[in-house]
C-alpha cells in the first residue's frame, strides 16, 4: 500500500507539477495576448494617423490646386481686362483720328471757299483797275 500511496504522492505531485506548469504557460500566453493587444492598437493608431496624414495631404494638394486655378482664372481677367483697356483706346484714337480728319476737312473747305472768294475779289478789283 506504501507503493500506492507513493505512487498517489507522486502522481499529485505531477499532476500539481503540470498544472503549475500551465499555470505559468497560461500566465505567460496572457502576457503576451496582452502585448500583441498593445501592438495590435498601436498599429491602428499609426493607420489612423497615418490615414489622417494622407487626407490632410489630399486636403492641402486640393488647396493648392484650388489656389493655382483661382490665380489661372484672375490671370486670364486681368488679361481680358488689359485686352478690352487697348481696344477701347484704339477705339478712342480711332475716333479722335476721324474727328481730327473732318475737322482739317471743314477748315480745308472753309479756306478754300475763302480762298476761292479772295481770289473773285482780287479779279473783280484787277478788273475794276483794268477798266478805268
Amino acid at each position: 500500500m506504501s507503493v500506492a500511496i507513493n505512487v498517489l504522492t507522486a502522481a499529485k505531485r505531477g499532476v500539481k507539477n503540470q498544472s503549475n506548469g500551465v499555470e505559468r504557460c497560461l500566465s505567460q500566453l496572457e502576457i503576451v495576448q496582452a502585448e500583441l493587444e498593445k501592438e495590435q492598437k498601436a498599429r491602428q493608431n499609426i493607420e489612423a494617423r497615418f490615414e489622417q496624414f494622407k487626407q490632410e495631404r489630399e486636403q492641402e494638394r486640393a488647396e493648392h490646386e484650388r489656389q493655382r486655378e483661382q490665380e489661372r482664372v484672375k490671370r486670364e481677367q486681368e488679361r481680358e481686362q488689359e485686352r478690352a483697356k487697348r481696344e477701347r483706346e484704339r477705339a478712342e484714337q480711332a475716333e479722335w483720328h476721324k474727328n481730327m480728319e473732318e475737322i482739317l476737312k471743314k477748315f480745308l473747305k472753309r479756306e478754300r471757299a475763302e480762298q476761292a472768294e479772295r481770289h473773285k475779289n482780287l479779279e473783280e478789283m484787277l478788273r475794276k483797275f483794268l477798266n478805268k
